[in-house]
């Protein structure tokens, strides 16, 4: 079942990410939200191995994802409703990946790093979206350090996942932004939407 979801995932992100770099506005619309839907379903149909709050947490954090997704699909002036979407995604996340006590605290001030180096790089475009844009920033990052804290506290292949999927959420975010707000040569999709989608998969594999 897992490994056909996979081939149903990978075959659907194909068409969304083609559809993104050409412009297919319909096929894209179509194709988008449905691949997170089936990473959703991919989340849902595995057997369970992690306790019960972690599961619903992380569903819940893919299901506010796929808001997520809708909104920055729809006109610009949605943006910041799509940004509000993935926040409490990550809030999900970060309740899931919360673990006590605390690890890899050497960590926390390369994630300070990237914050500062992202919101320097961006400061002077993003105007009102300033505070919306920094607090997405801490909270992606906070989320990312959590789940790298809760592999050092309880190694595991479900733990690694998470850790590796919260950093491609990152990679995939950062090149969003500066991209919408800096503008970068060519289109973007392409790294985009494999690390979004690479990220949303290997957390949903951890459940």
């Amino acid at each position: 079942m897992a490994a056909a979801l996979l081939i149903c995932i990978a075959l659907c992100a194909a068409p969304a990410i083609y559809s993104s770099m050409q412009g297919m506005l319909r096929l894209h619309l179509l194709t988008k939200p449905l691949t997170t839907i089936l990473i959703i379903v991919l989340a849902a149909s595995l057997p369970a191995t992690q306790p019960a709050p972690y599961r619903a947490l992380i569903l819940a954090g893919l299901v506010f994802s796929l808001a997520g997704d809708i909104f920055l699909m729809l006109p610009r002036g949605l943006f910041t409703a799509g940004l509000a979407a993935f926040f409490i995604a990550h809030l999900c996340y970060i309740a899931a990946f919360w673990r006590l006590p605390l690890q890899a605290l050497w960590a926390l001030p390369v994630y300070a790093l990237y914050v500062v180096v992202l919101m320097r790089s961006l400061w002077r475009r993003i105007g009102v979206l300033t505070g919306a844009v920094l607090g997405y920033a801490v909270i992606i990052s906070l989320m990312s350090w959590l789940a790298w804290s809760r592999y050092v506290a309880l190694p595991s292949q479900a733990a690694l996942l998470a850790g590796i999927g919260s950093l491609l959420f990152i990679a995939s975010d950062s090149i969003l932004a500066y991209d919408r707000f800096v503008g970068m040569a060519g289109n973007q999709s392409l790294g985009i939407l494999v690390t979004y989608y690479a990220a949303q998969t290997l957390i949903a594999l951890s459940v």
